[in-house]
């Protein structure tokens, strides 16, 4: 849905435009449920940091990858959530991994550097490959502070108040410096907009902040393993390349997260 939106609208448009939408969904539960807005001072600090790492950031370095080196790429390389919310879990959560957990990481970390080197044999730029390594990183980090310092607030509240914040910030941007491609492919791109506005920005992130709440960071994360699966059919079906390299590495990577989930599952239970 990003890529059909890129044919037609710019970066921030592309943000703006899935965080108006993820707004209004959310916006629309929260007037059904009506929870308490629940914020306080002390919520400030790592409310700037969830908002700026956790939407405005990727909201607007996804399309823009994603109108460079195409989507499946850039799906691929957000299965490194979960191996970077071990890592930044110690020093914001205070939790160390477990053996299988520092295993699954290591593991995973190896099978990225083969998506890694895929990339570079389909010239893909080195700046491009470090902002798409940088995107699961603020994920992480999110997601982290998400669990640390919100427990007290209604996931709704949260994620539709982050939602509106972030499409604030990137309207004006936009605004001034985007144009709209008046072309064969702009309703296209309207329409795909809408439906990834509703159901990734909109019911996909509350349904996944409810996750992180109930469940911590790094169980939450792990749905990011589904995402590659995903990708690979979408890839397909675009006519992007799939290349045996990657299809290894996915598998490989599919392989240390059911390591790490037999101690996260059994953890939870």
């Amino acid at each position: 849905m990003v890529k059909l939106g890129t044919l037609a609208f710019g970066t921030f448009t592309v943000a703006t435009l899935g965080s108006l939408g993820g707004t209004l969904s959310i916006g629309i539960f929260w007037w059904i449920q009506k929870p308490a807005f629940g914020m306080r001072k002390k919520h400030i600090a790592p409310l700037i940091i969830v908002i700026l790492l956790g939407y405005i950031l990727p909201f607007t370095i996804q399309p823009y990858l994603i109108a460079r080196i195409g989507h499946g790429f850039v799906g691929m390389i957000v299965s490194l959530v979960p191996l970077l919310t071990i890592i930044v879990s110690i020093p914001i959560l205070g939790i160390y991994p477990r053996r299988k957990q520092l295993l699954g990481v290591l593991g995973g970390f190896i099978c990225i550097a083969f998506i890694m080197a895929d990339g570079l044999e389909r010239n893909v730029s080195i700046p491009l490959l470090i902002l798409a390594l940088i995107m699961p990183l603020f994920y992480a980090v999110s997601n982290s502070f998400i669990q640390k310092s919100f427990k007290d607030i209604s996931s709704i509240t949260l994620s539709g108040f982050c939602m509106a914040i972030s499409c604030m910030a990137t309207s004006p941007m936009a605004i001034m410096s985007e144009t709209i491609t008046i072309s064969d492919s702009l309703y296209p791109a309207i329409i795909a907009m809408v439906i990834f506005s509703i159901l990734g920005r909109g019911i996909g992130t509350l349904l996944f902040f409810r996750l992180i709440m109930a469940k911590g960071p790094l169980f939450g994360s792990m749905v990011t393993y589904v995402i590659p699966i995903f990708v690979i059919f979408w890839s397909w079906v675009d006519n992007e390349v799939v290349t045996l390299m990657q299809l290894v590495a996915i598998t490989g990577v599919l392989s240390m997260v059911a390591l790490v989930q037999t101690d996260i599952t059994q953890k939870v239970r």
